[in-house]
């Protein structure tokens, strides 16, 4: 498991507790975080720190 996702994971979990929500509603949670949107959140995150380090290396424009 990637470190993003542990951590997408581990803010859901504080939320939940944070708020005392109901297992049901802690599960459609998980089960949001678990969609597409990790998936394209994690995309763009990668994106963004290669063309960090390729603009620190000189290759971006």
């Amino acid at each position: 498991m990637s470190s993003f996702r542990m951590h997408l994971v581990y803010l859901s979990e504080s939320v939940v507790r944070e708020f005392h929500m109901l297992p049901k509603i802690q599960e459609m949670f998980q089960n949001f975080v678990d969609k597409e949107i990790v998936v394209s959140l994690k995309k763009r995150y990668d994106s963004e720190r290669n063309w960090s380090f390729r603009k620190k290396l000189g290759h971006a424009p």
